[in-house]
């Protein structure tokens, strides 16, 4: 995550040619093409601090407790990978 992107709480990461982003007034977690088409919701929730990382995206949902997850790019697979709250993650 960047700098300027974690300050702002995560709320949109590029990855493989596709913008995973959360709008403002919803919050869930959407994928489009980076030229902004083909716009789809891939996860529902309140979602923060988005990542890609090794061909996950991974997320914190502050619909459940601010718990760390994970989903493939395409919304499957979904994973809660924390009990414990996380609110900005770091990944190197």
């Amino acid at each position: 995550m960047s700098i300027g992107n974690a300050s702002n709480f995560g709320l949109i990461c590029e990855y493989n040619g596709n913008i995973y982003y959360t709008a403002p007034d919803e919050m869930n977690l959407n994928v489009c093409n980076t030229d902004m088409t083909d716009n789809k919701v891939i996860f529902e929730g309140k979602v923060q601090a988005i990542n890609a990382v090794d061909g996950e995206i991974y997320f914190v949902d502050a619909a459940d407790g601010y718990k760390l997850c994970k989903i493939k790019p395409d919304g499957t697979d979904f994973e809660r990978i924390t009990s414990s709250d996380c609110y900005f993650p770091n990944f190197v």
